[in-house]
């Protein structure tokens, strides 16, 4: 029923558009004349009424009554109601054409992954397709009144063939209130499940297709049943349309052609047919009867959607995709264009001469800098020196300032030369640093003396210096010449580690008489004296060190 014009318009020519002004199919002049007729009857009843029947008095009044509403018409926003209204509908009306469903991509994944040349196989894949054009008719019966005749009642469904007689009972069986369109398709998705059952369907994911595929058709149909449901607010179509009337009813007046005479001033002229009254109304009227025709395309006009047509053609299509070209194509044989990288279809006379106009399509692929040249004497690269930021700059300056200032920090000895001297100036971490080193007893390798006060010496210079054989004053004096802040945490690692190494060489017997009647004492650490090698002091040791592992900890 879509009045299709599409070809006529095909080429812009010479008064392209103007002969879709003579046709009368699907025109404004078949909208608009019984409407046209009644303006213009009306228009002239008035104009006789004005110059025949009124009094003098009375035409005075008229003319009164005309300028008036030739002076406040122009202000009704005629042209901002309607054309707001016109623009929803016709945004509507295109949403609702591409959501019509099409059944071809069902149809395609069906006869792809549902295999099997046998009768079973034929009648699953129908049976398939015939559930979705049974939904599909059941939703276009409830919004199309043109496929509402067609099928009046679920009987003629059965009649045509859509239905089997045991699935009109069924749908009958099922009592409720709404739509019944949607269980056409829960039937299809339960044949996807038998077939997969049947190993027609060889995986899970051909059968996530198929069901995917159907939800999208009862989808697109939910979605039309909903525009046909919730349509535009009825108040909205009220305000239009009383506002085009009411304009028009106004301009009778303000568009009669008033008499000359003293104290009134009368039309420059005076026609017998009112034609710019007459071009306003087609304009603005014809612009409500667009809206009218648009804003239910599944009805009886000229450009509604003719579903009559889609229904025969979805359920011929449906079956030969699923039954007639089943498995089916033609043989595998060699192109004329086999092995040829370069190669042109042919032309015909007419056509030729569009060449030169491919070609410059083609070379538009290309894209608009293809021919852009660089000269060779400026194609070389240039080697672009980094440049640092102002603030790279300053933050850089910064760090450097810094960094001098922790070394003139660190170049200070934690117990300084005045502080020797004055031992009540001493701080007293470096009284517990000082006070705790002493009571390490060194082993008997004495280390090479750090003659240094760099603050790049590590912390760990100590322990790996490692304890020395030395009396209590040569570790004190070995601290002062390292000349570094030691934290409590670095000298409680060292004694750890300088006693278990002790506690080792004491096991190796690799250690003197001297050395294991040495009274060995930490901080926190009970004194241990080993005096001989006997199975007792072994045990004593054994134990002592058990302790001091969950004293200290298990770090080592």
């Amino acid at each position: 029923m879509t009045v299709t014009y599409t070809s006529e318009v095909a080429t812009s020519t010479f008064g392209c558009f103007v002969k879709l002004l003579i046709r009368w199919r699907g025109s404004i002049y078949k909208l608009l004349w019984k409407d046209f007729v009644v303006y213009i009857v009306l228009h002239y009843i008035f104009r006789f009424i004005y110059r025949f029947a009124l009094t003098e008095p009375g035409k005075r009044q008229f003319e009164s009554i005309s300028k008036y509403c030739e002076t406040y018409v122009p202000l009704i926003p005629l042209s901002f109601v309607l054309g707001f209204y016109v623009q929803q509908i016709v945004t509507r009306w295109q949403l609702q054409f591409e959501t019509v469903p099409y059944p071809d991509s069902t149809a395609v994944l069906v006869t792809a992954n549902v295999k099997g040349l046998d009768e079973r196989g034929r009648l699953i894949r129908r049976t398939m397709m015939r559930y979705l054009m049974l939904g599909y008719v059941m939703t276009m019966r409830s919004i199309a009144p043109l496929v509402k005749k067609r099928f009046p009642t679920m009987t003629h469904l059965t009649q045509s063939g859509l239905m089997l007689p045991q699935e009109e009972k069924i749908l009958d069986n099922v009592k409720v209130s709404f739509n019944k369109y949607s269980i056409p398709f829960i039937w299809a998705t339960s044949l996807v499940s038998l077939a997969r059952k049947e190993g027609r369907i060889f995986d899970d994911y051909a059968v996530a297709v198929l069901n995917d595929s159907f939800n999208t058709v009862r989808q697109r149909l939910n979605r039309l049943f909903l525009f046909d449901w919730v349509g535009i607010p009825l108040v909205y179509t009220q305000v239009v349309t009383m506002c085009v009337y009411m304009y028009f009813i106004l301009t009778l007046f303000s568009h009669q052609f008033l008499i000359q005479r003293d104290g009134v001033v009368g039309k420059d002229v005076d026609l017998y047919i009112p034609i710019a009254a007459s071009l306003q109304f087609l304009f603005f009227m014809g612009w409500l009867k667009v809206a009218e025709t648009l804003i239910n395309p599944f009805g009886e006009d000229d450009d509604d959607f003719d579903i009559n047509s889609y229904i025969d053609r979805n359920m011929q299509l449906s079956y030969l995709v699923v039954d007639g070209m089943h498995a089916d194509h033609p043989p595998l044989v060699k192109d004329m264009y086999w092995g040829a990288q370069q190669f042109e279809l042919p032309y015909t006379q007419a056509t030729i001469e569009l060449k030169k106009t491919i070609t410059m399509a083609q070379e538009g692929e290309l894209g608009s800098a293809a021919k852009v040249t660089v000269p060779e004497s400026k194609s070389g690269f240039v080697t672009i020196e980094p440049v640092e930021e102002e603030d790279a700059k300053k933050k850089r300056k910064d760090e450097l300032k810094r960094q001098s200032s922790d070394r003139s920090l660190h170049s200070a000895s934690p117990v300084s030369s005045a502080h020797a001297l004055d031992p009540e100036k001493v701080p007293s971490d470096a009284k517990r640093q000082l006070s705790t080193t002493s009571e390490v007893s060194l082993p008997t390798k004495k280390p090479s003396p750090i003659r240094t006060a760099s603050p790049a010496l590590s912390q760990r210079t100590l322990s790996e210096a490692g304890p020395s054989v030395e009396d209590e004053d040569e570790e004190a004096k070995a601290m002062k010449v390292i000349d570094l802040p030691i934290s409590p945490e670095e000298v409680k690692r060292t004694r750890r580690k300088s006693f278990f190494q002790h506690i080792d060489k004491v096991r190796q017997g690799s250690v003197t008489e001297r050395q294991r009647s040495a009274s060995v004492s930490y901080p926190g650490v009970p004194s241990m004296e080993v005096k001989d090698q006997s199975a007792k002091s072994y045990s004593k040791i054994e134990t002592h060190k058990s302790q001091t592992n969950d004293d200290l900890g298990t770090e080592f």
